[in-house]
């Protein structure tokens, strides 16, 4: 393994090694958002089109599902896309839900990148 780091990328046989991408998503601002506006498990899960029993496991630490984890941090990284997904699903979730996730949503993309960027670094 020390010499592939001066050989390349090729291993023995066709074996390839590439570096592994490592999310610093944290779970818990998932839980921080709901408590902060005051959402359900169940309105966010539908909100963002998560099964409710699959956030539970997230937001207790039971599970660190990969693809759903890298979905939320998406939309918690960029409020645009978030912003579309609630215009997709606004109709299945409660107004007062979807207003204030909107809110939210608009604020954080209101804010200039670097700031986005500062407070994103000071979480890792």
């Amino acid at each position: 393994m020390i010499l592939l780091g001066t050989i390349g990328k090729r291993g023995p046989s066709s074996f390839i090694f590439e570096p592994v991408y490592r999310s610093h998503f944290d779970p818990s601002e998932i839980t921080k958002l709901r408590i902060e506006l005051g959402i359900s498990q169940h309105d966010l899960a539908k909100t963002f089109e998560i099964k409710k029993s699959t956030l539970q496991r997230i937001e207790a630490g039971a599970s660190r599902e990969f693809n759903t984890l890298k979905r939320v941090q998406i939309l918690f990284e960029f409020p645009e896309v978030a912003l579309w997904q609630l215009k997709q699903s606004g109709g299945d979730i409660h107004s007062k839900v979807l207003n204030k996730l909107i809110q939210y949503f608009e604020t954080k993309r209101a804010q200039p990148l670097y700031e986005q960027v500062n407070s994103r670094d000071k979480r890792h």
